[in-house]
């Protein structure tokens, strides 16, 4: 999920986060590579603009989803 927090970001803020939650990191230069990909992909999009993860020979590509496309990849809750 991406929220609009009204500061600009870094990867390295995002990965302070990961750190700070505990969770494992298996290469901290691929994990702060896709996180730097993600943050910058994020620049194509407008507020309010639903978003999917494709894979691509470069790792992942962020798509904007129609709205027929909406729900339809939601997580199990």
């Amino acid at each position: 999920m991406v929220v609009f927090v009204g500061t600009e970001i870094s990867e390295n803020d995002v990965f302070a986060k990961i750190l700070d939650s505990g969770q494992k990191i298996k290469s901290v230069e691929l994990l702060l590579r896709n996180l730097e990909d993600y943050l910058h992909q994020t620049n194509n999009f407008k507020l309010g603009d639903m978003i999917g993860v494709k894979p691509s020979t470069d790792g992942f590509e962020l798509i904007k989803l129609d709205k027929s496309d909406r729900g339809k990849n939601k997580l199990p809750q």
